[in-house]
C-alpha cells in the first residue's frame, strides 16, 4: 500500500481522537484540528486510487499433499 495513504489515514485516525477527547469548549483547538482534518480528508482524496493486483489462480499442477504417518507404540511386552 502507498505509504502516503497509510501516513494520511493514520493523521485521519489520530485527528479524530484527538478531537473526540476534546472538551467542546476549547474552540481554537477544535477549529484548528477540525480544519486539519478535513485538510488531510482532502489530500487523501486526491491520492491515485493504487490497488493491489489481485492473486492469480494458474492452471499449472496441483498443489502437492503431503502427509505423515504417525506410529505409537503398542502396550510394553513382557518376555517371559
Amino acid at each position: 500500500m502507498n505509504p502516503e495513504y497509510l501516513s494520511l489515514s493514520s493523521e485521519i485516525t489520530e485527528l479524530q481522537a484527538l478531537l473526540s477527547n476534546l472538551p467542546e469548549d476549547h474552540l481554537l483547538e477544535r477549529m484548528s484540528l477540525e480544519s486539519r482534518l478535513e485538510s488531510v480528508k482532502t489530500e487523501l482524496a486526491a491520492l491515485p486510487q493504487d490497488v493491489a493486483p489481485k492473486a492469480r489462480l494458474t492452471g499449472g499442477a496441483p498443489a502437492a499433499v503431503v502427509s505423515r504417518q504417525i506410529s505409537v507404540p503398542g502396550p510394553p511386552t513382557v518376555a517371559g
